[in-house]
């Protein structure tokens, strides 16, 4: 089935069959890390998180190995109708291994497209737990890596929240990871702390994958930011992308920034009417006036068909444009981008960016963390503003064997 979309396995899978223990896993894994297997594709005969989180655990952040988890579940509900299944299936591990599944068409999207542009396509997504777990707070960054704006790197950061006390605010000493605490205890700041570090590792990732050459323009999608929020977002963190581009690029002309916000909690949908029965808009559908800001860079795009109920489409805001694109350039360029997403076959209803950035953010609960939270301890709420000095972060690292592979997907 992969061979029919073009994937060629050049010699015969090593099969393994052990049980679903965390031992069985781990020896299963630590083999193809000794006999450097390319990728590890794992069936789980089991719908708990937790052990879906355990082979992720063990081939990201501890052993370096690339692993396609396939649900056996899955498999069995749909033995006579495998096709998109295996096709997405397929789409991913391709990503996984380092293969392109598509490319944007820069000289379609823009209207002025010049030779010497180099893009580089970043997504940026912020993610808290709730109250009730135990979990940091994870900030993934993503970027491509090369000119082609399908193949990308992710990095991480946790932010290190304040424990509100009645004596103010105390860090913990010991844990190099946030801390969050419900109710009461718990406060968050909605700005990735340390952008700028995470973006010069980006950029040298880009700088090494395409020949030593650096991007001229830079476009970045930036998810889960309130209206309330613009004014930090452009005062801190496209202050610290543009520091990271001073880093990198040095004495070199500085590349042009179109920082996007994209927003898909709010409660706009819209429809057409034939006279008989009310449907969804067409993919592809842009509204950007009239309900739109009066005086901001606003639009919504439904990039996606939705399979079943109502399509939701999303808000975006363009905070900040030094390459001066027309609407209709960053309205087509971000539709495109909504059909490179390797997870999907189909456009899907965000930009592949920002949405690798969710899935990288996401995924990274799986990973190790330490917890030193004193349970004896007593929370009040402290209504004083918190500020970015306020804020303890700690990059997370991944095994060097992988850390620029697409392992998010």
């Amino acid at each position: 089935l992969l061979g029919r979309y073009g994937i060629r396995l050049l010699s015969n899978p090593v099969q393994k069959s052990n049980p679903a223990n965390p031992q069985g896993i781990k020896e299963v894994l630590i083999e193809a890390q000794r006999n450097r297997w390319e990728l590890t594709i794992v069936v789980l005969n089991n719908t708990k998180e937790e052990v879906y989180d355990y082979v992720k655990q063990l081939g990201n952040q501890r052993l370096g190995v690339i692993t396609q988890c396939v649900s056996f579940q899955a498999l069995e509900r749909n033995c006579g109708k495998l096709d998109m299944y295996v096709q997405n299936l397929s789409q991913k591990i391709n990503a996984k291994l380092g293969c392109i599944n598509g490319v944007v068409n820069l000289k379609s999207a823009l209207s002025r497209p010049q030779n010497d542009d180099l893009f580089m396509f970043m997504g940026a997504d912020l993610t808290h737990t709730t109250s009730s777990t135990d979990r940091p707070s994870i900030a993934a960054v993503v970027g491509s890596r090369d000119a082609t704006g399908s193949l990308y790197a992710a990095r991480k950061s946790s932010l290190m929240y304040i424990t509100l006390t009645q004596n103010g605010y105390n860090f913990s000493n010991r844990s190099g990871l946030c801390e969050q605490f419900p109710k009461a205890g718990r406060c968050s700041v909605e700005i990735i702390k340390e952008l700028d570090t995470i973006a010069t590792e980006l950029l040298h990732v880009f700088q090494q994958q395409s020949g030593g050459r650096l991007p001229t323009k830079i476009v970045f999608y930036r998810d889960g930011v309130d209206d309330g929020a613009f004014q930090k977002v452009l005062d801190n963190e496209v202050k610290q992308l543009k520091a990271a581009c001073k880093t990198v690029f040095g004495a070199k002309a500085q590349p042009k920034i179109c920082f996007i916000v994209v927003k898909k909690r709010h409660n706009t949908r819209f429809f057409v009417y034939d006279g008989r029965e009310t449907k969804n808009v067409e993919a592809g559908t842009v509204i950007d006036s009239m309900i739109t800001h009066p005086s901001q860079f606003d639009f919504y795009l439904n990039s996606h068909a939705a399979i079943m109920g109502t399509s939701r489409p999303a808000l975006y805001h363009v905070l900040h444009d030094e390459i001066g694109f027309t609407s209709d350039e960053i309205q087509q360029l971000t539709y495109y981008l909504c059909h490179t997403d390797a997870r999907c076959s189909k456009a899907v209803s965000i930009p592949a960016p920002v949405h690798y950035a969710h899935l990288a953010a996401k995924q990274s609960r799986s990973f190790d963390y330490e917890d030193n939270r004193d349970p004896s301890e007593e929370f009040v709420e402290n209504t004083e503003e918190i500020s970015m000095e306020d804020i303890r972060t700690k990059l997370m690292v991944l095994d060097p064997k992988i850390q620029n592979d697409m392992w998010f997907v």
